[in-house]
Formats: structure tokens, C-alpha cells, sequence
């Protein structure tokens, strides 16, 4: 039979040792490279990324002279009268209006967060995490538009991806619209109702990189003036890697 020193002795052991490899899988140190399933969860900065929206992307989209003010019911109105497929029916002013798309340019911007997250770094599967969004926000560092810039959408894709229309390119959210001349500091990024599934996608495999990418669409109303200067957007967050069981 065990003397009750030595059973002592035996429990403090067994303690010290679930103590020790605890911190370890904490730490990102455990030997088989897994998350512990005693880690409820970690939680970690997105690493930012940052988009500058340039009016210069639309040169080719618009004439060199304001559009006139003219009436309309429909886009079909204003085309015999305007070159398409850059004009539209506005409806906030029922006026045939100018539209460019402006999209972050490739090479796109890759996030790889096995690489770049310190608390993931020491973990080499990519079966038991699944990272979800605490919150987005966002900070506008420049803006010298001349005109508001309408909402920013915001896309996860699959790396290699160069534009949102690529198969593999997910809506994740929104950025609110943007006053002229207007800058901010941690704006709250609106997600879509898909956007968690959809970042959760890509970042599962968090051994896999994939890419950010964001564009928004330009509207000028006739009788105003054209866009000029440019808008630098930085996108920041906070992530949640939960232990798969």
C-alpha cells in the first residue's frame, strides 16, 4: 500500500506536470503542435490592413467636364443622351449621374495568420481552430476627397485572388459612408449576416494565408463637381481562436 507521503508526493507531481503542459500549450509550445482542449479559447489583434480609395482609379470613367443636369425615370433614359456604361439614373436626385467603381488594386493584400499572430505561431494543425470575429473597426488616416465616398465593402478570398469578382471573394462587411474631408479613429465596421461564416471559411485553415479586399462605388449627380484627392482606410479587430472538440 502507498503511504499517505507518497500519495502526497504522487498528486503535487500529477499537478505540476498538467500545470506545466498547460502553460505550454498556452504558450504555443506543446510538442504535438495542437491547440489543448483545456484552452476554452485565445484571443488575438487581426493584423491590420490598410486601403487607399484614389479618385486618379476612375481616370478613363468619367469626361473631363461636370455632367449637365439632366432629368430621369431609369439608367435607359440617360443613355441616349450620356456614353454608358458609366452613367446611371440617381435616384436620391432623379438625375442622370456618373459611376466608377473603385477597387483595391492587386496584388491584393494577404493576411497569414499562423505567421503574423504570435498566439497562433506554434501550432500546426489546422482542423481544431475556428476563428471567429469579437469586432472590426476602422480608421480613416487621410481624406482629401472632394466629395463623400459611399460605403466600403470589405471581402475574404481565397489567396491569389485579384478582384471581388473572383469566385472565392465573400462579402464580410461594410464600411459606413464617409463625409468629404472627414477622418476617424476606431469606426465600427457593420458585419454582414454572412460575414462570420464567411471569414470563419478562410481563417479556419489559419495555416493558410488569404487575402482582404475592399471597393466602393463612386456616384456624381449632374451639375456637381468631379471627385478629386483620395481616402486612406486602415481595417483593425479582434479575433477569437476556439479550441475544436
Amino acid at each position: 500500500m502507498m503511504s499517505s507521503k507518497s500519495a502526497s508526493a504522487t498528486v503535487t507531481t500529477g499537478l505540476t506536470t498538467l500545470t506545466v503542459l498547460v502553460a505550454l500549450a498556452a504558450g504555443g509550445a506543446s510538442g504535438c503542435g495542437l491547440l489543448s482542449s483545456d484552452i476554452t479559447s485565445v484571443k488575438f489583434d487581426l493584423p491590420e490592413r490598410s486601403y487607399t480609395f484614389d479618385t486618379r482609379q476612375t481616370s478613363g470613367s468619367f469626361p473631363p467636364a461636370t455632367l449637365p443636369v439632366l432629368e430621369c425615370v431609369d439608367d435607359a433614359t440617360c443613355c441616349p443622351t450620356l456614353s454608358c456604361p458609366h452613367v446611371i439614373c440617381d435616384e436620391a436626385s432623379h438625375t442622370c449621374a456618373l459611376t466608377a467603381a473603385i477597387e483595391t488594386p492587386p496584388p491584393q493584400q494577404m493576411v497569414d495568420l499562423k505567421a503574423e499572430v504570435p498566439a497562433l505561431s506554434g501550432h500546426s494543425s489546422q482542423s481544431v481552430i475556428d476563428v471567429t470575429v469579437s469586432k472590426i473597426t476602422y480608421d480613416i488616416t487621410q481624406n482629401t476627397l472632394n466629395v463623400d465616398l459611399p460605403a466600403i465593402e470589405l471581402f475574404v478570398a481565397s489567396e491569389g485572388a485579384t478582384s471581388t469578382a473572383d469566385p472565392s471573394a465573400k462579402l464580410f462587411g461594410t464600411v459606413p459612408p464617409t463625409e468629404q474631408g472627414r477622418t476617424l479613429t476606431d469606426g465600427t465596421v457593420a458585419l454582414d449576416p454572412r460575414g462570420q461564416e464567411a471569414f470563419k471559411g478562410f481563417a479556419h485553415n489559419f495555416g493558410t494565408p488569404f487575402v482582404f479586399m475592399a471597393r466602393t462605388k463612386v456616384v456624381v449627380p449632374g451639375g456637381t463637381p468631379l471627385p478629386t484627392g483620395a481616402l486612406s482606410l486602415t481595417i483593425k479587430g479582434q479575433l477569437k481562436a476556439n479550441a475544436g472538440l
